[in-house]
C-alpha cells in the first residue's frame, strides 16, 4: 500500500545540494558574458582580472545567500549601489561604456580600448540580478530575456558569438530550468496546501501534521521499503545530458551540413514570411518605397500590376514607382523635383514659374524624340491597373508623357506614351521652326535643373560610410563610363546574387555590410551601393524600385493589344543617372541570372564595359577588395571618425517629434502609476479571497514575516496559537486556535469547508495585515501594499 511522507529533515540538505549545483550554472553564464565581452569588435581586456573578479564575486555573493538571506539582502543592495555609484563617478567606466556603444552604433575609426573595468561591473551587476531574481524573487524570465537577448542581438549587433559563448550561456538557462523544476517538483510554496489534499483524496492516506508550505518535500513510498523519489532531482541530469547530446549533435550538423541547414531554415522562413504576407494583405500590394530590405526576398508570384500596351516592347521596361533623394542608414527619403523647381523659381536669371517647369519637364524628353520623329514615331501607348485597386502611386516608363486616351474602355485606369530607350535619338536641329519657342524653354529647364540637382543627389553621409568613402578615395576617377565600370567591377567581383543573403547587423549600414562584409544581396542591396558610390564620385544619381518587365511577358490578347500580369516576381531596384537630352536614365547594376553584367545606357554598353576591364587589367572573377579598407593598417581611419556626441545630438534633433513623443509616453506611463499598482493590489487581493483559505494562511505566515513577527515560527508549533495572539492585539487567541482548525482541516479532511469558515480565516488576515501595516515604517508601508499587496 501507498503512503506519503513528509520529508523534512533533508531540506537543508537537499538545499546546500542545489546551490552548490546552481553556482556552477552560474559561472557558467558568468563565463558565457565574459566570452560574450570577448566577442565585440575594437575591444579587448584582460581575461585573467575578469574572471578572477567575476568568480570572485560570485562565490562572495552566493556563499553568503547560502549562510544568511538578510546579510545577502543588505550585501547585494550595497553591490548595487556600489556599482551604479561606479558608473556615476568613474570617467573610465564611461569611456570603455561609451566606447562599446560606438563600437555597436558601427562607428568606424576606432582604436582598440582595454575594457576590462567595464566587465568586472557587469559581471557584478550580472551575478547580483540573476540572484536577486532567480533565487529571492523566484522570477526565472529574467534568466531567459537576459540570456536569449543576448545572443539573438548578436547578428544584429554585428557580433560574432565564439561557440563557448553560444554553450555557457545556453548551459546557464538550461542549469536554471531543471534546477527551478527540481525546486517545484510536484507541489509550490503557493499551491502547498491543494497538492496535499489532491494527493490525499487520490491515495487516500492517513492524516499527518502540517508541515511548512515552502520548504516541504513529498516523496512516495511503498510497503516494500525502498520506493523511487518524485522525479524533481533526476531533471537536472536529463536536462543536462540532452543539452549536451544536441550540442554535440548541432556541432556535427553546423560543421558537415552548413548549407543545407541554412536552406532549410529559409525554406521554413519563406514559407512563414510569404503565408503572413498573404494573410495580412501585404503580398497584393504594390511596391513602392525607399526602405532597405535587411533580410531575405521572399516572393509570393502575386499580380501587382495588369499592363497593355498597343504594341509589343522590344526593351526591357522599367516602371518607375520611387526615387530616392536623402539617404539616412539604409532609408531613402522620397526625391521631390517640385522643390528643386521652386528653389529654381527663385533664380533672377531666369523668369518661369515652379508650376509651367513641372508642366514641361514631365513630359520635355518625350516631346523633344516625338518632335525629332514626328513622322515616324515608335511610341509606346500602355495602359495600366492595380491589382488592389488603390493608386497612392503611379508607376512611369522612362522617356514617357502621362497620356489620356478615351478609345480605352472601363477598368484601364491610367496611360503612359513612352520611347523605348534604343528609340531615343533627340536632335535639336531637326525640330521644326514652328516649335522654337518650346524648344528654347525647354532647353532653358534642361540647362538649369542639370545644375540643380548637382547638390542634393551628390550628398552622401560619409560618417556612416567610411570604407566605401575610403574605396572612392583611393580609386579617384573622373570620366562617367569608366566610373560606371569601375562600380560594376567592385560589385560583381566581390558580391554575388542571392534572394536569402541572411540578415544583416543593425550596427552597419547595410551598403558596407552587403559589400565588404557578406558579399550577398539582391537587386535592392546591389542598386543601393551603386548609388552611392556615384554620388561620392561627383555624379548625380537616384535609388529608384518598381517593376522591370521583360518584352516576353507581353502576350498577344484578342483586341489586338499587348497584355503582360506583373507580380512581385517582376518588383525591382536600379540606379537612375541624368544623361543630356534623356533625362534620368536606369542604369541596370544586379547581375543576369548567369553572373554576367548586362548594364548599358547610351554611349555605354557591354562592349565598353569589356573594354574599360582589359585597359585597367581588371579581372572580374577575382575580387577586388581583399581586406576591410576601414580598418587597413595603412589607412588614416582616424580622419573618419565620427564625434559620438555630435552624432547622436543631430540624431536626437532630427528626430525631436518622435523623443517628445517618446518622452510624454514615459511621463505618462509615470502618472499612471499609481493607478496601475493600486489596481493591481486590489486585483491580488480578489485573487487571495478566492483561492482558498490555504493560500489565505500561507499569506499571514509571509506578511508576519515581513513586519519581523514570529520569523522562527511557521504555524505548526504548539504554542503558535497562543505567541501568535500575544502579537497581533487585534485577534484574540481564541480566534487564532479556530484559524489553525480551519486550515487543518482544508488540508486533510475530505468533507471541505463552509463559506463561513472560509470567511473566518479571510478577516483575521485582514487584522493582521491591518495591525501590522500601522507599525511599520513608511517605506516598509510602501512594499507592503503596492510591491507585496498584503492589504
Amino acid at each position: 500500500m501507498y503512503g506519503i511522507e513528509v520529508l523534512g529533515g533533508q531540506d537543508k540538505k537537499n538545499e546546500g545540494g542545489m546551490l552548490s549545483f546552481a553556482f556552477l550554472f552560474l559561472l557558467s553564464g558568468g563565463y558565457g558574458i565574459l566570452q560574450f565581452a570577448d566577442s565585440l569588435n575594437n575591444t579587448h581586456f584582460n581575461a585573467l582580472v575578469a574572471a578572477l573578479a567575476s568568480v570572485t564575486i560570485c562565490a562572495a555573493m552566493w556563499l553568503v545567500f547560502s549562510r544568511s538571506r538578510r546579510l545577502f539582502a543588505w550585501l547585494s543592495l550595497g553591490v548595487f549601489a556600489g556599482a551604479l555609484a561606479a558608473c556615476l563617478v568613474w570617467d573610465a567606466l564611461w569611456q570603455q561604456a561609451t566606447h562599446v556603444a560606438k563600437s555597436l552604433y558601427g562607428i568606424a575609426g576606432l582604436a582598440p580600448m582595454d575594457i576590462t573595468l567595464l566587465v568586472v561591473v557587469v559581471a557584478c551587476l550580472f551575478s547580483y540580478f540573476v540572484l536577486i531574481f532567480e533565487l529571492t524573487l523566484k522570477c526565472h524570465w529574467f534568466v531567459y530575456i537576459l540570456t536569449t537577448g543576448l545572443m539573438l542581438s548578436s547578428p544584429f549587433l554585428g557580433i560574432t558569438l565564439n561557440y563557448e559563448a553560444i554553450t555557457m550561456l545556453a548551459l546557464f538557462q538550461v542549469g536554471f530550468w531543471a534546477i527551478y523544476v527540481t525546486e517545484f517538483r510536484i507541489g509550490t510554496k503557493k499551491t502547498a496546501g491543494k497538492v496535499l489534499r489532491e494527493l490525499q483524496l487520490l491515495f487516500h492516506a492517513p492524516g499527518f501534521a502540517l508541515e511548512k508550505p515552502r520548504d516541504f518535500n513529498i516523496s512516495l513510498s511503498s510497503g516494500e521499503g525502498q520506493a523511487p523519489k518524485l522525479f524533481g532531482e533526476k531533471v537536472n541530469l536529463i536536462a543536462v545530458v540532452l543539452f549536451c547530446a544536441a550540442t554535440v549533435i548541432g556541432a556535427y550538423l553546423t560543421a558537415n551540413y552548413h548549407d543545407s541547414l541554412f536552406g532549410a531554415v529559409y525554406t521554413t522562413e519563406g514559407y512563414i514570411a510569404r503565408t503572413l504576407s498573404r494573410m495580412s494583405g501585404e503580398a497584393a500590394e504594390p511596391v513602392t518605397g525607399g526602405r532597405i530590405n535587411r533580410g531575405n526576398n521572399y516572393q509570393n508570384g502575386i499580380t501587382h500590376l495588369e499592363l497593355e500596351a498597343d504594341r509589343q516592347p522590344e526593351q526591357t521596361v522599367y516602371l518607375r514607382g520611387f526615387g530616392g533623394g536623402e539617404y539616412i542608414g539604409g532609408n531613402w527619403i522620397r526625391s521631390s523635383d517640385e522643390d528643386l523647381f521652386k528653389l529654381m523659381e527663385q533664380n533672377p536669371d531666369w523668369d518661369m514659374d515652379a508650376q509651367r517647369m513641372a508642366s514641361l519637364y514631365y513630359s520635355m524628353f518625350y516631346t523633344l524624340n516625338l518632335m525629332t520623329h514626328l513622322e515616324t514615331p515608335k511610341n509606346i501607348t500602355m495602359a495600366f491597373r492595380h491589382s488592389v485597386g488603390t493608386y497612392e502611386n503611379a508607376y512611369v516608363p522612362y522617356y514617357s508623357s502621362r497620356e489620356y486616351i478615351s478609345g480605352y474602355v472601363g477598368g484601364i485606369d491610367y496611360f503612359y506614351a513612352f520611347f523605348e530607350q534604343g528609340d531615343m535619338h533627340v536632335d535639336w536641329e531637326a525640330i521644326p521652326p514652328e516649335h522654337s519657342e518650346v524648344v528654347e524653354e525647354y532647353s532653358q529647364l534642361q540647362s538649369h535643373y542639370m545644375e540643380q540637382i548637382q547638390e542634393p543627389y551628390t550628398q552622401v553621409p560619409t560618417e556612416l560610410l567610411p570604407r566605401l568613402t575610403a574605396l572612392v578615395e583611393e580609386n579617384p576617377l573622373k570620366d562617367l563610363n569608366e566610373i560606371t565600370a569601375f562600380i560594376l567591377y567592385t560589385l560583381h567581383s566581390n558580391a554575388s546574387y542571392t534572394l536569402t543573403p541572411g540578415w544583416a547587423p543593425l550596427n552597419q549600414d547595410i551598403s558596407e555590410y552587403f559589400l565588404f562584409d557578406n558579399g550577398y544581396g539582391f537587386c535592392e542591396h546591389f542598386a543601393l551601393t551603386a548609388t552611392l558610390l556615384y554620388r561620392l564620385y561627383g555624379v548625380p544619381a537616384r535609388y529608384a524600385t518598381g517593376y522591370m518587365v521583360s518584352p516576353t511577358a507581353f502576350e498577344l490578347a484578342e483586341n489586338g493589344q499587348y497584355r503582360a500580369a506583373v507580380t512581385d516576381r517582376s518588383a525591382h531596384a536600379w540606379v537612375e543617372i541624368f544623361l543630356e537630352d534623356y533625362g534620368w536614365t536606369p542604369v541596370e547594376t544586379t547581375p543576369s541570372a548567369d553572373g554576367s553584367t548586362v548594364a548599358s545606357y547610351p554611349g555605354f554598353g557591354v562592349a565598353d564595359f569589356d573594354g574599360l576591364l582589359r585597359k585597367n587589367n581588371w579581372d572580374i572573377n577575382i575580387p577586388s577588395l581583399q581586406f576591410n579598407i576601414g580598418e587597413s593598417e595603412g589607412n588614416s581611419s582616424n580622419s573618419l571618425a565620427l564625434d559620438f556626441d555630435i552624432d547622436f545630438g543631430a540624431f536626437f534633433a532630427k528626430h525631436r517629434d518622435l523623443f517628445l513623443a517618446l518622452g510624454s509616453c514615459m511621463a505618462y506611463s509615470v502618472l499612471l502609476l499609481p493607478f496601475f499598482l493600486d489596481y493591481r493590489r486590489l486585483s491580488r487581493l480578489h485573487k487571495l479571497r478566492t483561492s482558498g483559505c490555504l493560500k489565505v494562511f500561507t499569506n499571514i505566515i509571509d506578511l508576519l514575516h515581513y513586519g519581523g513577527i514570529l520569523q522562527e515560527y511557521d504555524g505548526t508549533e504548539q504554542d503558535f496559537a497562543m505567541r501568535y495572539a500575544g502579537e497581533i492585539a487585534a485577534v484574540p487567541e481564541q480566534s487564532a486556535k479556530q484559524m489553525l482548525e480551519i486550515v487543518n482541516k482544508a488540508a486533510y479532511s475530505l468533507s471541505g469547508l463552509e463559506d463561513s469558515e472560509e470567511e473566518v480565516v479571510i478577516k483575521i488576515y485582514q487584522r493582521t495585515a491591518d495591525y501590522i501595516y500601522q507599525r511599520i515604517s513608511w517605506r516598509k508601508k510602501l512594499i507592503f501594499k503596492y510591491i507585496k499587496a498584503f492589504c
